[in-house]
């Protein structure tokens, strides 16, 4: 990358880090399967939003 980019090996990892840093900020990770399995009970409409809080962790 540094030939590539015509930068130095630190501008290199200084940017990938921050990269990285906003990835992880952003990452969500998947619900897991109890999540999954409530979300899908509001989604047809077995229980309200309300309820499905009320289950969740």
């Amino acid at each position: 990358m540094e030939s590539l980019f015509d930068i130095s090996y630190p501008t290199v990892k200084n940017r990938l880090n921050r990269i990285a840093e906003e990835l992880d900020a952003s990452f969500v990770p998947p619900p897991n399967e109890e999540q999954s399995s409530v979300l899908d009970r509001v989604a047809s409409r077995e229980i309200t939003v309300a309820e499905a809080l009320g289950l969740l962790p």
